[in-house]
């Protein structure tokens, strides 16, 4: 129930970043630059920043989605198929994680470190569901 409660917070984060977005204080956050002032002197570029923020988020519910679904049916089942399929989530949180810390967004780099951690170690508890000794 870990993975599909993680996968559902995740759904629940990109959904609230599509509709309500990052806004412009965390842009100003991000670069030190005010979103009006990139926006009132490169139009395009600030389109292009805010679509491509809107496609990471919809990539990112989709992958959230796909865990969400095989946590809840296949990997519920012990399908082997789905233990191996669902550890793509703790990698990709912790290369996200990685990556936020890289740039300077530590708390948030960190929040996803942390469900990295909690992830993996749901799919270790769950392994001898998977895996039992003969």
């Amino acid at each position: 129930m870990a993975l599909f409660v993680l996968g559902i917070l995740l759904v629940l984060n990109m959904l609230f970043l599509l509709i309500v977005g990052g806004g412009p204080d965390q842009f100003e956050i991000d670069t030190g630059v005010a979103w009006t002032e990139l926006s009132d002197a490169y139009p395009s570029v600030a389109a292009h920043v805010t679509d491509h923020e809107q496609l990471i988020a919809i990539g990112f519910l989709g992958f959230a989605l796909f865990v969400s679904v095989i946590a809840y049916v296949p990997y519920r089942a012990g399908e082997k198929w789905s233990w191996y399929a669902t550890w793509i989530l703790p990698g990709i949180l912790a290369v996200t994680a990685a990556g936020m810390i890289i740039n300077g967004s530590t708390a948030i780099g960190g929040m996803y470190g942390a469900l990295s951690i909690v992830a993996a170690l749901a799919m270790l508890i769950s392994m001898r569901v998977f895996f039992p000794k003969p």
